[in-house]
């Protein structure tokens, strides 16, 4: 609400029932589950018993309702659960439960927010106005601008990259998860020329392999493509975004830049060890939204605006490409990451120990 935003009370994307035992004690079981959901793609399934959510025992349906309707759409938070016979804890992004549409033929259909409904009656100009701007998916856009313009101020006092906005180098070491051997790392985000325009590319090397390779801009690159490399869910453009906010800033995402309020990030260990509960993890951050070319979420901490990582998405409800930073330190007067995580659905892809940063200036 401080960023203007519509707000959304939240959904799980199941439904659940209480289901008595011969005992006469309540589970609560779920009934229906929709398969697009996150909670499904995250393990849950029919007839499993939900034990917790967001960290609280859930013991009826009245209950988790009254739970659930404290959250917002679009947080992260833990679910306990039992399948069978095992226990088990995972995180889920909630839904929203809102409809977007409003039948616009309709001339006493309550307006959209930030706009004015076409029967309301004329008056002078209210004072308030001076502190109003009406956009589609907003209370109120001015106050979303301050906190944007407020937030983006503060992490750009990490480092100045907007004279560094040549080619990058990176090199360093990663572990994968599947292998658990670290292997030599190189990573080259350029812009080649073609005529009178830039072609960017996002090349990657480990070890004596051949180099994952992607142009972001390409039209008609399909998800195998955009999803590279295989397993991360979109590393590669991941990192090309990463670049674009560090040198360009907001001005290059012109689809939306906007702030999205307060939301829990979860880091992972990073000894790999997860604690007894996963809201343990929990780390509140401020959230910008931004589109283009990819829809893109990042997580800055509240007290030094620093980013702690990120999430992209190459196709809509599916699940993100997740990169968790940390180990920063400075580099020519820049904060940088050392460490990188990468997430992609249920599995951890790898982790990126970067050593050595070649930022090449601007043309």
């Amino acid at each position: 609400m401080r960023a203007g935003l519509d707000v959304d009370h939240a959904s799980l994307g199941a439904l659940v029932a209480t289901q008595s035992e011969t005992s006469g004690i309540g589970r609560m079981v779920v009934t229906s589950l929709l398969e697009d959901s996150d909670v499904a793609r995250r393990g849950l399934d029919l007839d499993d018993e939900l034990i917790s959510f967001a960290g609280r025992p859930v013991t009826s349906v009245n209950h988790y309702k009254n739970v659930l309707g404290l959250y917002p759409r679009g947080w992260r938070v833990p679910v306990e659960f039992r399948h069978e016979k095992t226990r088990k804890e995972i995180l889920v992004r909630l839904m929203g439960v809102q409809k977007k549409e409003v039948n616009p033929g309709d001339p006493n259909a309550p307006p959209e927010p930030g706009k004015k409904a076409k029967n309301a009656p004329k008056g002078p100009p209210s004072p308030a106005d001076k502190i109003f701007v009406a956009k589609d998916g907003f209370a109120n856009y001015y106050f979303n601008r301050l906190e944007r313009e407020r937030l983006m101020s503060d992490f750009k006092k990490h480092g100045d990259f907007s004279g560094v906005a040549g080619a990058w180098t990176i090199t360093g070491n990663v572990r994968f998860k599947k292998t658990n051997n670290d292997s030599a790392v190189r990573i080259d985000i350029t812009d080649e020329k073609e005529g009178n325009s830039y072609k960017p590319q996002i090349k990657m090397v480990v070890g004596d392999f051949s180099p994952y390779v992607l142009e972001p801009l390409k039209v008609g690159l399909g998800p195998e493509h955009l999803k590279a490399p295989e397993g991360s869910g979109g590393f590669l453009a991941a990192l090309f975004v990463y670049k674009q906010l560090l040198t360009q800033g907001e001005k290059v995402f012109g689809g939306e830049f906007a702030h999205g309020g307060y939301e829990p990030f979860y880091p992972p260990p990073t000894d790999g060890k997860l604690p007894t509960h996963l809201s343990d993890l929990r780390v509140d951050t401020e959230v910008i939204n931004s589109i283009g070319p990819y829809l893109t979420k990042w997580f800055f901490a509240r007290d030094d605006q620093k980013l702690l990582g990120f999430e992209l998405r190459t196709e809509p409800n599916k699940d993100p490409c997740e990169v968790y930073l940390g180990d920063y330190r400075a580099v020519e007067g820049r904060l940088l990451p050392h460490r990188m995580t990468v997430l992609y659905g249920n599995l951890t892809y790898g982790t990126f120990y970067l050593n050595n940063f070649n930022l090449a200036n601007s043309e």
